[in-house]
């Protein structure tokens, strides 16, 4: 994606103390699987602190700079959990949906076999959940159940909607379900953990910056060849990003119909237009939020993420 360039690189060296104190604490958190397994920590460690990613964390070191001009060892800690849930679910990802490759390797499902991959990812999850209790804050414990249980719900949704067009709404939905909950939770919890008056206001960009997110990434993997996950993946296992739905109309049965066909006529430009606009709606939408917070060079940093989604 266009946020995984040298701008956003340039982006995450404003919080690049904050970055190495994130991958002290994932290490040290790893530390615990290494006892059982020095192959499978190595693995992970090189999974979790992928230099180009970390997106989500960014958000909170940016956010905590913005608002606070700080960032504290909770602070850290709430980073370190948010990139073990997000990687735990894109382990399972890949094993639902018979990836081959992440991030241009092979998927670690590949690598261990499902039985281990499934049981790592839940693993992480309760990695997770321990740095989370460490923040002796109940609040942030309910702002990721709560999570959790958004993510289930998005999966469950997608595999009951399987090789049909949903509606452009019914998309959302389950994009905020599956992609925006986790940014919510992270940005709700940093406000949380500082009882600060902002935090409907990081939870509305969470929202409509995770969905922006989410719809370029599902364009990336329509359109773009040099993307690092399989082409069309998406579309062969029957779930169907926005040009799809445009092309073909909401609520329309498409397993009859092979890939290449659908391809072919949601590759239109139109519908990639119409695509584009609703990445706009919703970056711009994120980005106007941030109108009612401090204006400093944190702010026009996260609005520089804002605008790289629709490029």
């Amino acid at each position: 994606m266009n946020l995984y360039n040298p701008t956003y690189l340039q982006i995450k060296q404003l919080v690049s103390e904050d970055f190495n104190k994130l991958s002290k604490v994932i290490n040290e958190t790893l530390e615990l699987i290494s006892k059982e397994s020095t192959i499978l920590s190595a693995e992970l460690s090189n999974y979790l602190n992928s230099s180009s990613k970390q997106l989500r964390s960014c958000l909170i070191f940016l956010f905590s700079q913005l608002l606070y001009k700080k960032t504290t060892s909770s602070i850290i800690k709430l980073a370190a959990a948010v990139e073990l849930i997000h990687n735990a679910t894109l382990i399972h990802d890949d094993i639902i949906d018979n990836a081959d490759y992440r991030r241009g390797e092979k998927a670690i499902h590949k690598k261990f076999g499902n039985k281990l991959s499934i049981i790592t990812g839940d693993y992480l999850l309760s990695l997770a959940i321990k740095l989370l209790t460490s923040t002796e804050n109940p609040q942030i414990i309910s702002n990721f159940s709560d999570c959790l249980n958004e993510l289930c719900k998005g999966e469950i949704n997608q595999y009951f909607s399987a090789k049909s067009t949903q509606s452009i709404e019914e998309y959302l939905k389950k994009t905020r379900a599956k992609t925006s909950s986790l940014f919510c939770a992270a940005l709700k919890s940093l406000a949380d953990l500082e009882n600060n008056t902002h935090k409907k206001n990081l939870y509305n960009f969470a929202t409509y910056f995770g969905t922006a997110f989410q719809i370029k990434d599902d364009l990336n993997n329509f359109t773009n060849e040099n993307n690092k996950k399989p082409l069309y993946l998406d579309i062969e296992n029957g779930n169907f990003p926005p040009p799809v739905i445009y092309a073909f109309g909401e609520n329309k049965n498409l397993s009859e119909i092979n890939t290449e066909e659908i391809i072919a006529k949601a590759s239109q430009e139109k519908y990639l237009n119409k695509t584009k606009d609703l990445i706009k709606n919703q970056a711009n939408t994120a980005q106007k939020i941030l109108s009612n917070l401090p204006q400093n060079l944190y702010n026009e940093a996260i609005q520089n993420l804002c605008k790289n989604i629709t490029k």
